[in-house]
């Protein structure tokens, strides 16, 4: 019966099963060309083939039968006969970087992989973005250099030098390398220390450190504490409640190691802090800070950044009207424990601006005057403003 009926049906031409109008390589290349662009969700992919006439409930099997076609994760792709092609398709597809085992085995063919990784390694079309993965180049990204080269280039952006904790977080946050690897790498050829214990690559002078017109023991709002490290007093406001930057002094920044043009991130369990210089040093938000401590308008926060890159702060709420000048001054510089004299407190405040021991307190109320340490000295003595 159906020979009989094959023999009435003129003008078409049967093929593998297919009973096709017309020419049946026409119709192939013209179901080929739908996806030369890239992959295709299957429905998609059925309803374009359907416009070149075929029913629906066979488009999917026309599409498989189609050489040069691929039914792969629910798209149909271009299935050409490189390797290369084939690895560019199975990543489109996948929509995220991908191992070369992985890559092997949604290809499903007799590759190996010794052949496939040395393809991904040699086409520009790939690109290595961690130690065992692969993308697209053109999905854009940072290229994944190896160990040696990528704290290279850490200690490049850091502006010739940098803290190896630091480099270490950065690594093992955005590749898959363990923190042992790291830290042997950067002990090892190639690499130097530098005076304050951070590393630089071997043989390379670091620049002079920028130096401000006023250094950080000059600069407004600028406290030593008695381990020697330079925190800033930030006065708690509006706009850092909402979310706002601030600005912070340059004596502070330049302190930090930054120049004009750097940038810092400082890390923070609340989430990291960018402190930026372009015309000036800003900070970037600290509201999850405040946030975490219930910080209000009129309190304050000390801050500072550690050699490992980490945001270290200090929260204290701001002082009570009732408390006496001397106490309010000290609450300013961050020292909240009783004094015994006016005497103690000018040189605990003198210690804290790093003027040296034995300063009188004629000597200190004029260098709060020379920094701009209004507000204190407005507690001292209301004279010398």
């Amino acid at each position: 019966m159906w020979r009989f009926v094959r023999t009435l049906l003129t003008g078409f031409e049967q093929v593998d099963g297919w009973l096709v109008a017309g020419g049946a390589d026409e119709l192939r290349e013209k179901t080929r060309q739908l996806f030369t662009d890239g992959p295709r969700p299957l429905p998609e992919a059925v309803s374009l083939v359907s416009q070149l006439g075929l029913r629906d409930d066979v488009a999917e099997r026309w599409i498989m039968a189609v050489p040069h076609l691929r039914v792969l994760d629910g798209h149909v792709v271009a299935w050409p006969r490189s390797v290369n092609e084939k690895a560019e398709a199975v990543l489109a597809i996948s929509g995220i970087p991908l191992t070369p085992e992985e890559i092997q085995e949604r290809i499903g063919e007799d590759y190996s992989l010794v052949g496939i990784r040395n393809q991904l390694t040699a086409d520009d079309r790939f690109l290595r973005v961690d130690r065992n993965k692969y993308g697209l180049t053109r999905w854009g990204g940072e290229q994944y250099l190896g160990i040696r080269e990528m704290i290279a280039r850490e200690i490049e952006r850091a502006g010739g030098e940098a803290s190896v904790n630091t480099i270490v977080t950065n690594l093992t946050t955005r590749y898959d390398v363990s923190e042992s690897s790291v830290r042997a790498y950067a002990g090892g050829p190639g690499f130097e220390r530098t005076q304050r214990g951070w590393i630089r690559v071997a043989g390379q002078e670091v620049a002079e450190p920028y130096q401000p017109r006023r250094d950080v023991s000059e600069t407004r709002r600028c406290f030593r504490s008695r381990d020697g490290r330079w925190w800033h007093r930030v006065d708690v406001n509006a706009e850092h409640l909402r979310g706002s930057g601030s600005p912070l002094p340059t004596g502070f920044a330049a302190y930090l190691g930054m120049a004009p043009g750097g940038q810092l991130t400082a890390s923070a369990p609340s989430g990291d802090v960018v402190i930026s210089w372009h015309n000036q040093p800003t900070m970037g938000s600290i509201r999850p800070v405040l946030v975490e401590f219930g910080a209000q308008e009129g309190d304050h926060i000390f801050l500072t950044v550690s050699d490992g890159g980490e945001l270290l702060t200090r929260f204290l709420q701001s002082a009570a009207p009732s408390l006496p000048p001397l106490n309010r001054a000290l609450h300013l510089i961050g020292y909240t424990a009783p004094v015994a004299s006016e005497a103690e407190g000018a040189r605990l405040i003198g210690a804290r601006i790093g003027l040296a021991e034995g300063t009188t307190r004629d000597e200190v109320l004029s260098r709060l005057r020379e920094r701009g340490d209004r507000d204190i000295l407005a507690f001292l003595d209301p004279v010398v403003q």
